[in-house]
């Protein structure tokens, strides 16, 4: 993920949305809810480190099948319908957590001046949208802190953004800022 902001830039959390993570399970079907991947990071000065998780949802997917590999490759939808087009619509729901969820060491540190807890409430998000050589910025339609309320300190914060990414190929691919 790169941390948007005056003083936060750094960390790269490589996303290929929907389809990208949302590869079949072990019976070939694909889910609507599906890992898309974490970094981890080090605050300085505190020394803090943050997980920094994130989950595709896109119920379109729910049941669709890869069919095939490549340049016959498809993906049939659960009605048995071609997919064609991406789905316009998806939610990525992003935890970013103080607590030792991962054994991985960071990756990356970040120089703030919030304490860690005001650093989880402070995030941004965007998403940049790639065809080939077309590149767009996306920004959330809605962001939506879900479970603990900001008001209560907490090491945790789990965000819901939904995005509306327009008409895009099939082929488009997608990189989650945070």
């Amino acid at each position: 993920m790169k941390l948007l902001g005056a003083a936060i830039r750094a960390v790269t959390f490589a996303a290929a949305a929907c389809l990208a993570f949302a590869l079949p399970a072990s019976d070939d079907a694909y889910r609507a809810a599906t890992p898309g991947g974490y970094d981890v990071i080090q605050l300085q000065p505190s020394g803090a480190v943050v997980s920094i998780l994130g989950l595709f949802e896109c119920p379109q997917l729910q049941g669709a099948q890869h069919i095939n590999q490549g340049l016959e490759s498809r993906i049939l939808l659960a009605d048995g319908a071609r997919l064609e087009r991406f789905p316009r619509q998806f939610s990525v729901r992003v935890t970013a957590s103080l607590r030792k969820s991962l054994m991985e060491p960071p990756e990356y540190t970040v120089q703030t001046d919030k304490a860690p807890g005001d650093f989880l409430l402070g995030l941004k998000f965007r998403l940049q949208a790639f065809d080939g050589l077309d590149h767009q910025v996306i920004l959330p339609k809605s962001v939506t802190m879900i479970g603990v309320p900001a008001s209560v300190s907490y090491d945790e914060r789990i965000y819901r953004l939904n995005f509306d990414v327009g008409d895009r190929p099939i082929t488009s691919r997608f990189l989650l800022e945070v």
